[in-house]
């Protein structure tokens, strides 16, 4: 329970970022939990930055803040393929059932911008 204190008491990298690359915003619907996450993505296919915004229970905000400290630096290959547990297991406490759409949301949104990112650069590439 102290890394999920630790990241809501003083959350990492909250804010919005100045010309983000990423920006996907995702709703939790059972509980009113909001999250946005931002991503600046460098030349090499490197997260250089993310950030988050938004408001909702202790741990869907710890969560996200993880996640950026857990992101920056990884390539969005590295990224995408990061499995779902992984975002759980370092949270470093036993999270319920009912509570892992929470500590995932961040999670999914930063996942989801990130297809969508590759996917539009992909049909850029080829000049669609």
């Amino acid at each position: 329970m102290a890394v999920i204190l630790d990241h809501f008491q003083q959350p990492r990298n909250y804010g919005e970022l100045a010309g983000p690359d990423v920006d996907e915003e995702q709703l939790n619907p059972s509980c009113g939990d909001r999250v946005r996450v931002q991503a600046r993505i460098g030349e090499a296919g490197r997260l250089e930055e993310v950030g988050f915004i938004g408001n909702g229970c202790v741990i869907s905000m710890a969560a996200a803040s993880l996640l950026t400290t857990m992101t920056e630096g990884r390539t969005l290959a590295e990224v995408v393929r990061l499995p779902e547990a992984s975002i759980i297991d370092a949270l470093e406490a036993s999270i319920s059932a009912r509570r892992i759409d929470c500590a995932l949301l961040a999670f999914r949104a930063l996942r989801s911008g990130l297809i969508s990112y590759y996917h539009a650069n992909r049909l850029r590439e080829k000049g669609q």
